[in-house]
């Protein structure tokens, strides 16, 4: 019953989270004006706004005027729906089950801005530092590692800073790595590292034999995002095991 009720938070939340993507990316307020169809600009029905079944409903189209609906909105819906899953299942305290599991639901929404846009936005940083502090703390490490890891964090900053001057990187990435890092065990960052360079590698390569041009702007939020996403559940499977 319980995976049932994580898995409806999660879609629901994984709604939220394509409002969130469109109203970022549209540079619109989260909250006003309501929901609207992107074609035909009318007003969206409580019925309209179910996640995944309103989708499944209508067929994939507008109830007013037939124009298809993103194949996004579901997909990230039902993505969200197994983050809550898989996260709140593996774990045993369900307060940072839903913190975790709505931080991934975040990282989500803001590879999927990046892959569209390639940006990363600070107000969206800020959110995810407020966030890792209650992680972090549920997760131990700033007990014991509060010195050793400040100066790490600080390292990855001003090594991102001086890459981003010479123009080798995007400060933010750099940002984005300290805030993931924070709610993590050395041990877990070395793995999160590691993941870091093959799934970027893997995705680069497909990315530039798809486009066929090595110049390719990769979008970097997505590969840290998912490297972050397989170092925890990594570690909580080997918990459960």
């Amino acid at each position: 019953m319980i995976q049932l009720f994580s898995f409806l938070v999660g879609i629901v939340v994984g709604s939220f989270i394509n409002v969130f993507i469109d109203r970022t990316i549209e540079n619109k307020s989260l909250i006003y004006p309501p929901s609207a169809c992107d074609n035909c600009h009318r007003k969206l029905k409580i019925y309209n706004l179910i996640p995944v079944l309103s989708y499944i409903f209508q067929r994939g189209r507008c109830s007013f005027c037939k124009s298809k609906i993103k194949i996004q909105y579901p997909i990230v819906e039902i993505v969200c729906g197994l983050i809550y899953l898989i996260v709140i299942y593996l774990i045993d305290n369900p307060l940072l089950g839903i913190l975790l599991s709505t931080f991934l639901s975040l990282l989500l929404g803001m590879s999927i801005i990046d892959i569209k846009t390639r940006s990363i936005y600070t107000k969206h940083l800020i959110i995810l530092f407020i966030l890792s502090f209650p992680i972090s703390l549920a997760r131990y490490w700033i007990k014991f590692d509060l010195i050793i890891k400040t100066i790490f964090l600080i390292v990855i900053i001003l090594l991102g800073y001086v890459l981003s001057i010479k123009n080798k990187a995007g400060f933010g990435d750099f940002i984005l790595i300290a805030i993931l890092t924070m709610n993590m065990y050395f041990n877990e960052i070395s793995v999160f590292f590691i993941n870091i360079g093959i799934i970027g590698l893997i995705i680069g390569i497909t990315l530039i034999i798809k486009n066929k041009n090595i110049k390719y702007e990769i979008p970097f939020v997505p590969i840290i995002s998912l490297s972050y996403f397989s170092t925890i559940l990594l570690e909580l499977l080997k918990i459960q095991i």
